[in-house]
């Protein structure tokens, strides 16, 4: 992935698969149930939600500046309908 700040769901998608299949190709290495194999596994997974959390802020941010920095009460409903607490996106950018 070149950029992350401009990735796409697809560069996303791509760049968790190329790392979690690097990170398994390791874990394989180790017994199933091995503190290593496990370790791994666990910094697969922190890897992945890290990533889905940067591709969801970029979009947060993209929607925002598309609404001139405005969230209407629906698209705010809808952030928080979705388990997003838009006041808490807008500590993080």
């Amino acid at each position: 992935m070149t950029n992350p700040s401009k990735s796409t769901t697809a560069e996303i998608e791509a760049e968790i698969h190329r790392v979690c299949s690097l990170l398994g190709s390791i874990a394989r290495q180790y017994p199933n149930d091995s503190p290593e194999a496990l370790a791994i596994r666990d910094a697969a997974f922190a890897f992945q939600q890290l990533q889905w959390h940067k591709g969801l802020l970029q979009s947060y941010r993209k929607l925002k500046a598309a609404l001139n920095g405005e969230k209407d009460e629906e698209i705010r409903k809808k952030l928080i309908e979705s388990g997003i607490d838009p006041d808490e996106l807008d500590e993080e950018i």
